[in-house]
C-alpha cells in the first residue's frame, strides 16, 4: 500500500551528508523537501484568491439567471405575461449591477 510519508533507509547513507556512512540532518533536509513549493508570496496568494472570488460570484450570477431564464421560461416572451419577462431581465440588470459592484470593491480592497 502506498504510504505518502517519507521512510529514509535504516542502513548508511552517504550521498546526503559530507560524512560518509552516516544519517543525513533529516530535520533539515524534510523541512527543506516537503516546504519547498508551498513558500508564495503573500501578494500572489491575495492576486489568486481575488481571482477566483471574482470568477465564482460572476459563474454563480450566470447560472442563476440563465436557471431561472430557461427552467422558469422568463428569458423570452410568450409564456407568461409581458411584464414578469421585463421583470425578470430588470432583477438580472439590478443583481449584475450589484455583483460588478462587488468586484469593483474586492479588486479595489486587494491594491491597498
Amino acid at each position: 500500500m502506498f504510504s505518502p510519508v517519507i521512510q529514509w533507509p535504516s542502513g548508511p547513507c552517504c550521498c546526503m551528508n559530507d560524512k560518509q556512512g552516516t544519517e543525513p540532518d533529516s530535520l533539515t533536509f524534510r523541512s527543506q523537501f516537503l516546504y519547498m513549493e508551498s513558500g508564495w508570496d503573500p501578494d500572489i496568494k491575495k492576486y489568486f484568491t481575488r481571482l477566483l472570488n471574482a470568477i465564482s460570484v460572476a459563474l454563480a450570477w450566470l447560472i442563476a439567471v440563465f436557471s431561472a431564464g430557461i427552467y422558469y421560461r422568463l428569458g423570452w416572451p410568450g409564456n407568461y405575461p409581458l411584464i414578469f419577462t421585463v421583470l425578470f431581465y430588470a432583477i438580472a440588470a439590478v443583481t449584475l449591477f450589484f455583483v460588478i459592484r462587488y468586484m469593483k470593491g474586492l479588486w479595489d480592497k486587494g491594491s491597498d
